[in-house]
């Protein structure tokens, strides 16, 4: 499973022994994908020998099927933008901010946060987890974004350098306390 940004698999896709030409019965779900923190140049054990390796210290398999591990500092760039999402936004009081600000582990493992597999800042998915506050410019210092979702949250948003977003595709604000659109 190439690129892809998956974080769990149902268990009981590990139960299905006869999967993947019977790798299941034979490596479990490593015979799927990786576990996220492990690789392989395939994603996946597809035999004894070419097991799921654990990443290195220093460097991460973000999600499952990791097919190599990508240094921490290469997502480095991105913990001040983010950073002052959290705190501009009470990142304290929201729903779920699992991993947030830990400075033990990949942005990419924070919530909300969804990298590739070339540990890029790919989206950010923050809807309804009860934001308030604004939304800091320096977001678009984030490049690589192709997806935000702050909908359902009270949040503003300030338009102004959204231009750097060039990949941006999708943009939800929808119920939101947005008040303008300065800036697009």
């Amino acid at each position: 499973i190439w690129d892809n940004m998956l974080e769990n698999i149902d268990p009981k896709c590990c139960n299905k022994t006869e999967w993947m030409g019977g790798g299941v019965g034979l490596f479990g779900c490593d015979s799927i994908v990786c576990p996220i923190g492990m690789y392989n140049p395939n994603g996946r054990q597809m035999t004894t020998d070419d097991a799921c390796i654990p990443c290195r210290v220093g460097t991460t398999g973000t999600y499952l099927g990791s097919y190599d591990c990508t240094p921490l500092k290469k997502i480095s760039q991105w913990i001040a933008p983010l950073q002052n999402i959290y705190s501009a936004t009470s990142g304290d009081n929201w729903t779920r901010n699992d991993n947030w600000l830990d400075q033990d582990v990949s942005v990419c493992e924070w919530y909300g946060i969804y990298c590739d597999s070339g540990s890029k800042l790919k989206k950010i998915e923050l809807d309804g987890n009860n934001l308030y506050g604004h939304i800091p410019i320096d977001l678009f210092e984030i490049i690589t974004l192709t997806s935000v979702n702050f909908a359902r949250n009270n949040i503003d948003f300030f338009f102004s350098g959204i231009e750097k977003l060039t990949s941006l595709i999708h943009l939800d604000l929808s119920s939101t306390d947005q008040s303008n659109m300065d800036g697009v």
